[in-house]
């Protein structure tokens, strides 16, 4: 198994709307490819931040 990630971070007020960006663009993109085996989204707020971390399994 191949797991690939990815990290970006938003000032916390954009965390709900990014969120849903994320869902949209690289949740539902990488599971509609064939092969792949799931995909998590977790998010830490930190201070000011809100750390998005996205694993696609493949």
């Amino acid at each position: 198994m191949i797991v690939r990630t990815w990290h970006g971070c938003v000032p916390l007020q954009h965390a709900e709307g990014f969120a849903r960006h994320l869902e949209r663009t690289g949740v539902e993109h990488a599971r509609g490819i064939p092969g792949n085996r799931g995909a998590l989204v977790r998010q830490e707020n930190q201070g000011e931040w809100a750390h998005f971390f996205l694993a696609t399994y493949w």
